[in-house]
């Protein structure tokens, strides 16, 4: 009820107005400002120079799908499509090579841990241990996130 008087004890702004001490301001309604429909286009951003461009989409994974869920839930989110403008092409690659890269090595570094700490103690706790810190290594690595390409698969 925006505009009208009290409601449920409150008073309340009218659409537009300044709000006097005691109201609280008017709200707009969910589908934006009054008289325009909420914008459906999403802007391409490249995700290496951050410009606005249009060439090749990145993938949608659990990674990106997970951030954009947690941005939407907390009332920040960009709804941009993420892109690779063709100019940073080369510097994607080089950035996707490197993250992959790291996910291996973090990977096979908590790999030696576990093996070496269940040889050595050959304990249930020392396996427990040995897969927290694997799984640890392996979150480490996501630091060096950097999506891949819709082409690539």
């Amino acid at each position: 009820m925006v505009g009208k008087g009290k409601e449920k004890g409150r008073k309340v702004a009218k659409a537009g107005a300044k709000p006097k001490k005691g109201e609280d301001a008017a709200v707009p309604d969910e589908e934006g400002p009054i008289g325009e429909e909420p914008s459906s286009d999403k802007v391409s951003v490249c995700i290496v120079c951050r410009e606005e461009k249009e060439v090749s989409p990145v993938k949608d994974d659990a990674v990106i799908s997970t951030i954009r869920a947690v941005k939407t839930r907390l009332g920040f989110a960009s709804n941009k499509e993420l892109v690779v403008c063709g100019d940073c092409l080369e510097e994607h690659k080089k950035r996707r090579q490197g993250f992959e890269k790291n996910l291996v090595q973090y990977g096979a570094f908590g790999l030696i841990v576990l093996v070496v700490l269940f040889i050595l103690t050959q304990t249930l706790n020392a396996l427990f241990v040995g897969v927290m810190l694997l799984a640890l290594m392996l979150v480490m690595s996501l630091f060096y996130y950097h999506p891949a390409l819709e082409a690539e698969g």
